[in-house]
């Protein structure tokens, strides 16, 4: 029968290119099929076959040692495992499709040098399926050279999990050039100089497709300049991340950067506004908490078709340089806990937003201004303002707001103001720097 003849050859064929995978799949044709392990030995950075033990290479060069194992796997995939140690690196290594580079967590180090070639740890560019897991880059304190963490420039469904990034001049963990499908997850980074996370030119037509979405998710970024930031993003997904004491926006949505969504999302004691949304469409920022910041709370600027829904904005316009007990600064500039500049369509619905005593009060709970138009304003709580809503809009409607204005729920404004210290954390990255 002829659909008995179809089986036999489907089998056959089946079995061939099984056949084919086994073949490919072991190294040089003779040993196992293995992962490969590298440590440091005797002052050398040594790769080894986990299961052979066979050393591959031997190096007093930590990013050879480390490129000739991703190397080694020629197509075929498989683990590059760094053991604990600091691996020092003065030459970016390129990662490899279907190759992941993990570690044993934070105590495996990837070590920018000062004479590193391009001042980039990790690198991906035009491939796929790449995977970076549980170690940690940093570098000496003052190093120009050490720029970033990870970079995927035009790379699909991949992932960068928990992976700590430490004092680095620009960025901690960098997707750019339209890479798609990608996840960045539990990752933290400190200290770093321009965004922690910066997605960056993902809104053309790339490999996988025109506007493909990416993901990140459960990340904490501290210190440093702004937290998470997307440059000419479409469809993106900011989830469950936290941002703590950036010096920049906590997250900066900008230039084109539609269709992006900030959802369970924290920031704390921001020394700039919570979030700012300029030139971006289809924004929906829903469910979070921003706390404690100098600036505003959420601004949009320039942007259209915007949802502001179930967030809780606290102390905005706080203040932080430390000052004694008593002693109040000469001026204030009061902040608006949500501001929006030449926005259109835009709902802002369901937010509770205040101010504790040991804040300033804010200036407005909501303002949008004349060149705004056909917003809507409803169902949001508003605590110790100057003023609750302004609605300045063409065809904008405020309606079922409710606000109690001259002091805050919980009591009278003090004599002093909250503040924070960012030396502290300065002195944990200090800390973390320091161990070997």
């Amino acid at each position: 029968m002829n659909s008995r003849r179809d089986l036999f050859q489907a089998g056959a064929l089946a079995g061939a290119a099984f056949l084919g995978a086994r073949r490919a799949g072991a190294q040089e044709g003779s040993g196992p099929t293995q992962d490969v392990q590298v440590y440091i030995e005797e002052g050398h950075y040594k790769a080894r076959g986990q299961i052979d033990g066979r050393v591959l290479i031997s190096s007093a060069s930590a990013d050879e040692a480390i490129q000739h194992a991703i190397d080694s796997f020629a197509g075929q995939g498989g683990a590059v495992c760094l053991e604990r140690g600091r691996f020092v690196v003065n030459r970016q290594i390129n990662l490899a499709a279907d190759v992941t580079l993990c570690g044993k967590g934070a105590a495996s180090r990837l070590w920018i040098g000062p004479r590193h070639d391009t001042g980039v740890a990790l690198f991906a560019g035009d491939t796929q399926d790449v995977t970076v897991a549980d170690l940690s880059i940093g570098s000496d304190k003052g190093n120009e050279r050490a720029r970033c963490g990870v970079v995927l420039e035009s790379v699909g469904v991949s992932t960068v999990r928990d992976v700590l990034c430490i004092g680095l001049q620009e960025r901690g963990i960098w997707l750019r050039r339209n890479s798609f499908l990608c996840e960045v997850r539990g990752c933290k980074i400190g200290g770093a100089g321009k965004s922690g996370i910066f997605l960056d030119g993902l809104a053309g037509k790339g490999r996988g497709g025109d506007f493909v979405p990416n993901l990140v998710t459960n990340c904490i970024v501290y210190a440093g300049g702004t937290g998470i930031e997307a440059n000419h993003t479409i469809v993106a997904n900011i989830v469950g991340c936290e941002v703590f004491q950036s010096g920049g926006p906590a997250f900066h949505i900008h230039t084109q950067s539609n269709s992006v969504l900030v959802s369970g999302c924290r920031s704390f004691q921001i020394q700039d506004d919570a979030v700012r949304v300029e030139e971006s469409h289809e924004v929906n920022i829903s469910s979070n908490i921003f706390c404690w910041h100098v600036g505003h709370g959420i601004v949009l600027r320039g942007a259209i078709w915007g949802t502001i829904t179930g967030n809780n904005v606290i102390d905005t316009g706080s203040i932080n340089k430390g000052l004694p007990p008593g002693e109040l600064p000469e001026s204030i500039e009061l902040k608006n806990a949500i501001y929006l500049s030449g926005t259109q369509g835009i709902g802002v619905t369901g937010n509770t937003i205040f101010n504790w005593p040991a804040a300033p009060p804010m200036l407005h709970g909501i303002f949008e201004d004349a060149a705004c138009r056909n917003s809507i304003f409803t169902s949001n709580n508003i605590n110790y303002a100057k003023k609750d809503v302004v609605s300045l809009g063409q065809g904008s409607k405020a309606n079922a707001n409710v606000s109690y204005l001259p002091e805050p729920f919980v009591g009278r404004h003090p004599a002093w103001l909250q503040t924070f210290d960012p030396h502290l954390m300065e002195l944990l990255m200090e800390q973390q720097r320091g161990r070997s």
